[in-house]
């Protein structure tokens, strides 16, 4: 009799804990806290039918060359020359398009295997399975949360380094010859939002306190934290402002946004990106960094985060693109029935491949998500981005008396 030769199948780890010794009967999971930018990216559906590299056209702006009325004439009564009353003097208006590509990506992310009959003589096993799918769940998020921020970098069309010359990046990228000198100062958000209220008038405003528009930043707590405490004058502003008292804006309800200062609501995200300068080169220092642990890896927060010396804070305009998500396959004609994945908000599912060596009896299987989006963009001249130090809050000592 022929014997199936199982030396190719995967090796298998029991990843849940069983009881030995005594165990607290309560399954303790940890998660991470919420990012804001996925919740306010605009989102719709990827078109079928024209492949994956899709062009966008935007009809740009057009206006006279006139800088003053010169061109402006008086209406004289016809005499026989000239233009007369029915024949005024042409300005002419100019058209313009913009075309720009983008792509549809996508990303696959699967548990390890997991073998049924090993859930038997697991310690709560109903439990554990509940808090690990809430983990991968968040994993999900993150990973969406993180590409959301990362494109809206890449796609904004202003990458400032914040030092005397404001120097400006390109192609996604960060100016590498001029690196930040200072933290982000008021000063600087001040002549950004002049220009973007020139440049969009007011349009991806979350909100009007009185008159003008208010934009939403969102950085780091310590970064909000510097700009408004550790300047005496604005702090003072701060204290005694109403400014922001009336601010209509209902998208930032639940963020504990309840003034703005200088047009700028400001959101707390404590994973906003960091880098390094490390040999003439940006590198990103991942936020979280996993050890070894009882059973498999923890993840914690990243000392080379906590240290990094630059941060990146956004001026949040959700016109600067669109998330297009492909739809799920189900029913593409005739008499064809599929069961692809939805893509967003994506699920982790169950799979359990059946395979005569590997998985007879159909007692292994992973959990597996899929993701795919395409970033189109809208307005990227309306995206601010800024690179600048990252300085700890200060902390205050003081000695006895």
């Amino acid at each position: 009799m022929a014997v199936l030769d199982t030396t190719n199948c995967n090796a298998l780890n029991d990843l849940f804990t069983r009881e030995s010794g005594r165990i607290a009967p309560t399954i303790e999971k940890r998660m991470k806290g919420k990012n804001i930018v996925l919740d306010h990216v605009k989102r719709g559906p990827f078109p079928d039918g024209m492949g994956y590299v899709i062009n966008v056209l935007t009809v740009e702006r057009s206006f006279t060359t006139d800088a003053d009325d010169a061109s402006w004439t008086a209406i004289t009564p016809s005499s026989g020359s000239g233009n007369g009353a029915c024949l005024p003097a042409v300005s002419n208006v100019a058209f313009g398009q913009t075309q720009r590509q983008f792509q549809l990506y996508r990303k696959a992310m699967e548990s390890s295997d997991i073998c049924l009959e090993d859930l038997r003589t697991d310690f709560q096993i109903g439990q554990q399975l509940g808090a690990s799918i809430d983990s991968l769940q968040g994993a999900i998020e993150w990973e969406l949360e993180k590409h959301a921020i990362n494109e809206y970098i890449r796609l904004a069309g202003n990458l400032i380094n914040v030092n005397s010359a404001l120097s400006t990046g390109s192609a996604g990228a960060f100016d590498l010859v001029n690196p930040p000198t200072s933290t982000l100062t008021q000063g600087v958000l001040n002549q950004a939002y002049l220009n973007l209220v020139r440049d969009s008038r007011g349009d991806g405003a979350f909100g009007r306190a009185g008159a003008k528009y208010v934009y939403s930043l969102i950085c780091s707590p310590e970064t909000s934290y510097n700009l408004i405490l550790q300047n005496a004058a604005i702090r003072q502003d701060w204290q005694y402002a109403t400014q922001g008292d009336g601010i209509k804006a209902p998208l930032l309800d639940g963020y504990g946004v309840d003034r703005a200062y200088g047009n700028f609501a400001h959101i707390e995200c404590p994973h906003m990106p960091r880098y390094d300068l490390v040999s003439n080169a940006w590198v990103r220092r991942n936020y979280w960094v996993s050890s070894s642990t009882t059973k498999g890896n923890k993840w914690e927060v990243n000392p080379l985060y906590l240290a990094a010396q630059y941060e990146v804070s956004i001026i949040f305009n959700p016109m600067v693109y669109e998330w297009l998500v492909p739809a799920a396959i189900n029913n593409p004609g005739g008499t064809a029935r599929f069961s692809t994945p939805d893509y967003f908000p994506a699920n982790f599912q169950w799979k359990n491949i059946p395979d005569r060596v590997c998985n007879p009896d159909g007692t292994i299987g992973f959990f597996r998500s899929v993701l795919a989006s395409a970033s189109m963009p809208v307005h990227p001249e309306y995206g601010y981005a800024f690179l600048h130090l990252r300085c700890s809050p200060q902390l205050g000592l003081q000695a006895c008396d």
